[in-house]
């Protein structure tokens, strides 16, 4: 999934959400408001990366990553306290899904569920049989666009 996909995707959910790289985390921090931002964890002149998902609450940055990586691994330089809510990988390794499961994540944060919960739903749906995990962009895309609760 490429950045104009999900940043389309993910702001027809009802709620501003910023989509940048990695380099870009701190410029976007600095804007007023600013509450989601779903982050490409390479510099943009890198092609295959991985999309996480953070969330801010004053001065803490709440970060969803689908392969559970330690919030170390990214190396993320901002000046507010980072804790992660997911510690149990809900992406297979070798899955390139990464886009998706930020979204499910946001789009049930946005609509109020508890992240705990939201991890859950998003565990279960990774262990559903390979054939319904392949969910494709324009399935995405319609789900996104009328807010349809049948992601899961």
């Amino acid at each position: 999934m490429n950045t104009e996909e999900i940043s389309i995707l993910a702001n027809s959910l009802g709620e501003r959400v910023y989509v940048c790289s990695i380099n870009q985390l701190n410029d976007i921090l600095k804007i007023r408001g600013v509450k989601y931002i779903i982050i490409y964890t390479e510099p943009d002149h890198v092609s295959h990366g991985h999309w996480v998902l953070m969330y801010k609450s004053k001065k803490t940055l709440y970060l969803f990553d689908s392969l559970a990586r330690d919030i170390s691994f990214y190396n993320f330089k901002v000046k507010y306290t980072i804790v992660q809510v997911c510690n149990i990988a809900v992406q297979p390794a070798h899955s390139v899904k990464c886009g998706h499961f930020v979204l499910f994540f946001l789009y049930f944060l946005i609509n109020g569920r508890s992240v705990d919960s939201v991890i859950e739903v998003l565990y279960n749906y990774q262990n559903i049989d390979s054939a319904i995990v392949n969910i494709n962009h324009t399935f995405l895309y319609r789900t996104a666009k009328t807010k349809n609760t049948l992601w899961c």
